[in-house]
C-alpha cells in the first residue's frame, strides 16, 4: 500500500489536510458545547445567543470539509486504482506465453476488477476512516487533559485496552481476506469454463448442467463471504461494547468530578461529545485496522505476479538485435497430438522487425507453430 501511495503522495496529503481540519473543527464545537450551556446555567441570555450563532458557523464549516473530504476521497482513491491496475497491465504485458497463459483471463479480470474494489473497501477507504479517528483522538485526549488530567488518564488506559482487539483478529483476518479474493478467482474461472463449454452442452443436450455448475460455485463463494463477515461482525461487537463501556465510565467520571466542584456542570456536555469522539473512532478502530491488515496478501500477490525473471526479450533494444542473423529459422519441423500430423516438414526463417501472416484452416497447426515459437 505504501508505493501506491507514495505514488500519489501530494493528493493523499491534501487529503489528509481536509481530514484533519475536519476533525480539529469537530472537537472544537464540542468545547462551545459546554460554554453554551455553561452559559446557560448562569442566566446569561446574550451571551447565550452569541455562543449559539457562533457555534452554528463552526458546524457550517465542519458540514464544508465534510462535503470537500468525500468528493475529494473518490479522486484520490481513483488514482489509486488507476496505479495498481496499470501495474498490473505492466506485469502481465511483461510475462511470457506460457506464464500469461498459466490463469485463465477470469483470474486477470479478477485482479483488475474484483481485487481492486476490495482493497478499496477494505484498505483505502478504511485507511482514511483511520486518519479520521486517530485524528479525532488525539485532539480530544489533548482538550480532556484541558479540564482536567484524570480525564486523560481513564481516557489512555482505555484506549490501550481497545487497542489490543485488531491485534487479536489480525491473523484470523488475513486468513479470511485471502480466502475471499482466492474464491472469487475461482468463481470466475469455474464461471468462465462452464460458459465457454455453451455450444458442447448444447451440442450434447446438457445446457441444464450450466445453472448448476454456476450455482455450486456461487455456493462456495458463499460459504468463504459468510465466514469473513462472521469474524468482522465479531471484532466489531467486542470493539462496540468496550466503546459503551468507557463512554459511560468516562462520563461518570466527569460527573463526579462536577458534584466536588473541581470542574464545572458544563463541561459534562463537552466530556459527552468527546468521548463520543474517541470512542467512536476506537470502536471503529480494532475492525478498520484489522481490515487493513488482511488485506496485505492481496497487495503481496498483485506485486508478485511477474516472476522476477520476466521475458528477457521485453529488455533488448532493437538496435542490439544482430539483422544479420534471423530472428527464428527451423528446417523440417514435424509434430503430431497422438496419430494426428500437425506439422509436417514445415520450413520458415523470420527476420527481426519484419511482418509474417500465418494463415490455415482451424487445426491446421497455426497455434502448435507460435507454441513453439515461444
Amino acid at each position: 500500500m505504501y508505493t501506491i501511495i507514495k505514488s500519489n503522495i501530494k493528493k493523499f496529503s491534501l487529503l489528509t489536510i481536509f481530514i484533519v481540519a475536519g476533525q480539529l473543527l469537530l472537537i472544537y464545537a464540542a468545547t462551545i458545547n459546554a460554554l453554551v450551556l455553561n452559559e446557560l446555567i448562569a442566566m446569561n441570555l446574550e451571551r447565550f445567543l452569541k455562543l449559539s450563532i457562533y457555534q452554528m458557523i463552526v458546524w457550517c464549516g465542519i458540514i464544508f470539509l465534510d462535503w470537500v473530504v468525500k468528493n475529494y476521497q473518490v479522486e484520490v482513491i481513483q488514482e489509486f486504482n488507476l496505479e495498481i491496475r496499470n501495474r498490473v497491465a505492466t506485469d502481465i504485458s511483461n510475462s511470457t506465453y506460457q506464464e500469461f497463459h498459466s490463469k485463465s483471463s477470469g483470474t486477470y479480470l479478477s485482479w483488475l476488477n474484483n481485487d481492486v474494489q476490495t482493497l478499496n473497501d477494505q484498505a483505502f477507504k478504511q485507511l482514511f476512516l483511520v486518519i479520521k479517528g486517530i485524528s479525532g483522538t488525539i485532539f480530544a485526549v489533548v482538550t480532556l487533559n484541558h479540564y482536567h488530567w484524570s480525564l486523560t488518564v481513564a481516557t489512555l488506559f482505555s484506549l490501550m485496552i481497545m487497542l489490543l482487539v485488531p491485534k487479536i483478529f489480525a491473523s484470523k483476518m488475513r486468513e479470511v481476506s485471502l480466502n475471499l479474493t482466492s474464491q472469487n478467482e475461482a468463481f470466475l474461472k469455474s464461471s468462465e469454463t462452464i460458459l465457454n463449454g455453451f455450444d458442447v452442452l448444447a451440442s450434447l443436450n446438457l445446457l441444464y448442467v450450466l445453472p448448476k455448475k454456476i450455482k455450486e460455485a456461487g455456493i462456495l463463494l458463499k460459504m468463504v463471504i459468510q465466514r469473513k463477515t462472521t469474524v468482522e461482525t465479531l471484532a466489531g461487537a467486542i470493539s462496540f461494547f468496550l466503546n459503551i463501556f468507557f463512554q459511560i465510565s468516562l462520563v461518570f467520571l466527569t460527573g463526579y468530578l462536577a458534584i466536588k466542584g473541581i470542574v464545572k456542570i458544563g463541561t459534562i456536555e463537552a466530556i459527552g461529545a468527546l468521548t463520543g469522539v474517541i470512542f467512536t473512532a476506537l470502536g471503529e478502530l480494532g475492525g478498520q485496522l484489522s481490515s487493513i491488515i488482511g488485506t496485505k496478501p492481496i497487495f503481496l500477490k498483485l506485486y508478485s505476479i511477474n516472476p522476477i525473471e520476466s521475458n528477457k526479450m521485453n529488455d533488448i533494444e532493437p538496435n542490439e538485435v544482430n539483422r544479420d542473423f534471423p530472428l527464428y529459422e527451423a528446417k523440417n519441423i514435424c509434430y503430431k497430438y497422438g496419430d494426428k500430423e500437425i506439422l509436417k516438414n514445415l520450413n520458415f526463417c523470420f527476420q527481426c522487425n519484419e511482418k509474417y501472416l500465418i494463415l490455415g484452416e482451424s487445426g491446421s497447426g497455426k497455434s502448435t507453430l507460435l507454441k513453439l515459437l515461444n
